[in-house]
């Protein structure tokens, strides 16, 4: 049981919020965008997978994660409504 002392800001907690996550990583000889069991096409190249999350992403709270080969991050965009996020990666020198 919780004892509230102080008021209502005290006794609530924060309230959860959803966050998206998609990950580009490798995929039979290509590139897939994962974002749910379903959702997650397959792209020649790692930049057009790429650019699909970012697409995807734009107006969700959440990142998009670049997975290497081993599955490792290599690199992470987060976003937030409001905020721009660091799109500095590039696909071809990675």
């Amino acid at each position: 049981m919780r004892i509230c002392l102080g008021g209502p800001p005290a006794c609530f907690p924060p309230r959860p919020f959803f966050m998206a996550e998609i990950q580009v990583r490798p995929h039979c000889g290509g590139w897939q965008a994962f974002e749910s069991p379903g959702v997650a096409p397959f792209f020649a190249e790692k930049r057009e997978a790429v650019d699909y999350a970012i697409q995807r992403m734009r107006s969700r709270t959440g990142e998009i994660e670049i997975l290497d080969a081993a599955g490792a991050v290599e690199w992470l965009i987060p976003f937030s409504p409001g905020r721009t996020p660091d799109l500095s990666f590039d696909g071809d020198a990675r």
